[in-house]
């Protein structure tokens, strides 16, 4: 999700560097290749993108063409969790009690000291480990019964449309065939009939089955 909008993409492999993305029955190509330091060089729409991507214990961040973008894991606010690596020292309320937003709700060691992580939301506590657990950035610490349950947000799925033009690879039919055979998606049978259609007689039939079978074996 962005901006509070979620944006539920299918993605196909078409060949080794082309992929079709569909969102709301309308899809566009993107032919992808890898830089050495780990970066995807991206064509769409008419046009080139340099871009990286790291996972993170609280969304995914993306840097596009020299911008920083974080799309978040969706967020709930019911739930604790924390942004340290360490191990729970002690929880400052028991199960059950109340805790007001901005109050510190358990301790934490990390990096050899004791910090304090804060709720972020008002409301009844959980606790989800105890003392001593080891935990990492994005774990779950505990769960509130909202005091205030408007505060859960709602993701909405995208429903507009694209701000660019939607383009798609132009395979030939030999190409797209043997992407079939290597794996990729494609309709087999209009894509095998489109390659024999394209053959001028029996003897050049003969020849593109031929190389379809030595490609396959």
């Amino acid at each position: 999700a962005y901006k509070d909008v979620k944006y539920p993409f299918n993605v196909e492999l078409l060949s080794k560097d082309v992929y079709r993305i569909t969102l709301n029955g309308k899809f566009f190509d993107v032919e992808v290749t890898m830089t050495a330091e780990g970066a995807l060089i991206a064509t769409f729409g008419g046009e080139t993108h340099r871009i990286f991507g790291m996972d993170e214990p609280l969304g995914l961040r993306l840097n596009v063409d020299g911008v920083t973008i974080l799309m978040p894991t969706i967020f709930d606010p019911s739930e604790l969790r924390t942004d340290v690596t360490g191990k729970v020292v002690r929880y400052l309320q028991d199960n059950g009690a109340d805790v007001s937003i901005g109050e510190p709700f358990v301790e934490v060691e990390a990096m050899k000291m004791i910090m304090p992580i804060k709720a972020t939301e008002s409301g009844k506590i959980t606790q989800n480990l105890s003392s001593g657990s080891v935990i990492s950035a994005g774990d779950l610490l505990a769960t509130l019964e909202l005091k205030d349950p408007s505060k859960v947000k709602k993701i909405l799925p995208f429903d507009g449309d694209f701000d660019f033009e939607l383009t798609t690879h132009s395979f030939t039919t030999k190409e797209a065939l043997f992407n079939i055979l290597h794996g990729y998606n494609n309709d087999i049978e209009r894509t095998t009939a489109a390659a024999f259609q394209d053959t001028t007689d029996v003897e050049s039939a003969t020849d593109l089955a031929i190389e379809v079978i030595e490609e396959f074996v």
